[in-house]
């Protein structure tokens, strides 16, 4: 198209568009050339428009990109956090439960797989599991503090109250300081 312009073979007005780098043609960015439709209208060639001639404009297209993106994350974030709050209020009640009343051991018992009710290695391994859903659930708040959900009282608890929570963290203090 060039050289037809140059040779005068081209209409009047015709506006050569960018050469297309054909390396990354098929890692299109927002801002490469092979978006640009200069020249293709028929007739008289019109102003540019704005998002194409306009740095200001470009640079507010891809501000309001980014803006959607990161709220779409928010949205993703909430969901994730809900779910971890809900798996962990789960566990948490769980664990409690084939602790303090030993309904989970019976159901174990009548299966057969443990001997007595009071077997020892299983009560061990819950209480191990309680602990690691007391870490989690230390960690996790911490991290998700920031989020701003609004009416919190539609997010499910946790699981662990306050009381415990703190008293882990306490104890995990108390323990890197004796180290």
């Amino acid at each position: 198209m060039e050289q037809l312009i140059i040779n005068g073979k081209a209409p009047r007005g015709a506006i050569c568009p960018k050469q297309l780098e054909l390396k990354g043609i098929f890692d299109l960015d927002v801002d490469d050339t092979i978006w640009e439709d200069i020249g293709l209208e028929e007739g008289t060639p019109a102003a540019l428009p704005p998002w194409l001639a306009d740095e200001d404009m470009r640079a507010g297209i891809k501000a309001l990109l980014e803006r959607d993106r990161c709220i779409e994350e928010e949205v993703r974030l909430r969901h994730e956090c809900r779910s971890m709050r809900v798996w962990l209020s789960e566990e948490w009640c769980i664990v409690n439960l084939a602790l303090g009343t030993g309904l989970c051991f019976l159901s174990l018992f009548d299966r057969g797989l443990i001997n007595s009710l009071d077997d020892q290695s299983l009560a061990y391994h819950l209480r191990l599991w309680r602990s690691s859903l007391l870490r989690l659930c230390s960690q996790w708040q911490l991290s998700v503090h920031s989020l701003d959900f609004g009416d919190i009282t539609s997010l499910p608890d946790w699981g662990p109250s306050e009381e415990d929570i703190l008293n882990f963290r306490n104890a995990q203090k108390t323990a890197l300081i004796k180290e």
